[in-house]
C-alpha cells in the first residue's frame, strides 16, 4: 500500500515539476541613471553686489598733496550678463561679457585747504572663463579684459591763489579683469552663481599749465584706480 502511495505522488509531481521548469525567470528591474547636467549654451542674466575700489591721486610737484592720497570709493553694483558654454568632459570653457552700474564715490580733505574727489560710475568686462563641472556644480576660474568708467579731482583754493589750482580727470580706462567663482544649476536651466572680480586699469595722467603770476605751480597729477567686486547672479540657460 506505502509503495502505490509513492509511485502516485512521485506521478502527480512530474507535471507541477515539468511546469514549473518552463516558468520564465523575471529579470530584476533596472533603473536608467539620471543624465549628467550639461552646461552647453547660451545664457543671460542679472547680478547685483558690492564693489570696492581704491583710486591713488599722487601730486607729481607736491602742490596739492606730497604724498598720494588713496581714496576708497565703494557702493553697491546692478548688472547683465551674457555669454556661453561649450562642455567637453567635465571641463566647460567659455566666454562671458557684462555691464554693471555701480555708486561708489569719495572725497577727502587734506591737511591743507585741499579736496581729493572720485567716483566710480560703471564698470564692464569680456572675459574667459574654464572650468570644472562637477554635475549641476560649476566652479570656475575667469580672465580677460575690464573697464572702467571713472573720475576723480582735486582742488587747492589757498590764500595765495586768485583761482583754483588742480585737475580733473574723467574717463573710461580699459586694463585686465580676473576672477573666481562657483554656479549652480538649481531648476532647469536657472542657474545662481557667486563670484569675485578684480578689476585694474592703467594710470592716467594729467599735466595742468603752470600759473606762475598766481603763484600756483599745478603741473602733474597721476591717478590710478582698480577695483573689487563681489556680486551673486542669476542666469538662464537656452
Amino acid at each position: 500500500m506505502l509503495k502505490k502511495l509513492l509511485i502516485s505522488a512521485a506521478v502527480l509531481a512530474l507535471p507541477v515539476s515539468a511546469y514549473a521548469a518552463d516558468l520564465p525567470i523575471k529579470a530584476p528591474q533596472v533603473y536608467a541613471p539620471a543624465p549628467a547636467y550639461n552646461w552647453t549654451g547660451f545664457y543671460v542674466g542679472g547680478n547685483a553686489g558690492y564693489g570696492l575700489a581704491n583710486t591713488t591721486i599722487d601730486d607729481q610737484d607736491c602742490n596739492i598733496s606730497c604724498s598720494s592720497q588713496t581714496l576708497s570709493p565703494n557702493g553697491f553694483t546692478l548688472g547683465g550678463t551674457i555669454g556661453y558654454n561649450y562642455q567637453f568632459g567635465s571641463t566647460v570653457a567659455g566666454i562671458e561679457g557684462d555691464w554693471n552700474w555701480i555708486n561708489a564715490k569719495k572725497n577727502y580733505a587734506t591737511n591743507w585747504p585741499s579736496i581729493h574727489d572720485a567716483e566710480i560710475k560703471s564698470y564692464g568686462t569680456l572675459r574667459a572663463r574654464l572650468g570644472l563641472a562637477l554635475d549641476k556644480t560649476l566652479v570656475y576660474a575667469t580672465g580677460g579684459f575690464g573697464w572702467i568708467d571713472h573720475s576723480a579731482s582735486a582742488i587747492d583754493p589757498r590764500a595765495n591763489c586768485t583761482t583754483y589750482c588742480g585737475f580733473s580727470i574723467s574717463d573710461t580706462k580699459v586694463g585686465l579683469a580676473v576672477g573666481v567663482g562657483a554656479e549652480y544649476a538649481f531648476a532647469g536651466p536657472w542657474t545662481a552663481k557667486m563670484e569675485y572680480l578684480y578689476i585694474a586699469v592703467p594710470t592716467e595722467s594729467q599735466i595742468v599749465d603752470t600759473h606762475p603770476n598766481l603763484n600756483c605751480n599745478c603741473d602733474m597729477y597721476n591717478v590710478t584706480t582698480n577695483l573689487h567686486v563681489l556680486r551673486i547672479g542669476v542666469n538662464y540657460r537656452f
